[in-house]
């Protein structure tokens, strides 16, 4: 009969012990998905970042391309006006070899 009294102590020590420690099991859960969902939020702030410093250089990248092709295309339309010019030259003095020929 003194069993019930040693029964009693223990099964109160165990749902005593069994709600304590949900309650900081429950606590501790808590306080893990808030630190990551902030570190979930930190690292799409991260990528954020990353694709933004991305952009800003390509961005740069593409205008020194642009203004570098617009400087070779400016040289390429001078020597074009270049060639035009002799060309409409050499087919005159062609074309007066051919009347002083005849």
């Amino acid at each position: 009969m003194n069993y019930w009294g040693e029964i009693a102590t223990g099964l109160i020590t165990a749902l005593t012990t069994y709600f304590v420690t949900m309650k900081r099991t429950k606590a501790e859960i808590r306080g893990i998905e808030a630190e990551a969902s902030g570190s979930e939020l930190d690292s799409v702030e991260k990528a954020i970042e990353i694709w933004r410093k991305l952009a800003e250089e390509m961005t740069e990248k593409m205008t020194e391309q642009r203004n570098e092709m617009e400087k070779q295309m400016d040289i390429l339309r001078g020597k074009i006006e270049e060639l035009e010019s002799e060309n409409k030259k050499l087919k005159r003095e062609l074309s007066a070899l051919r009347r002083n020929s005849k």
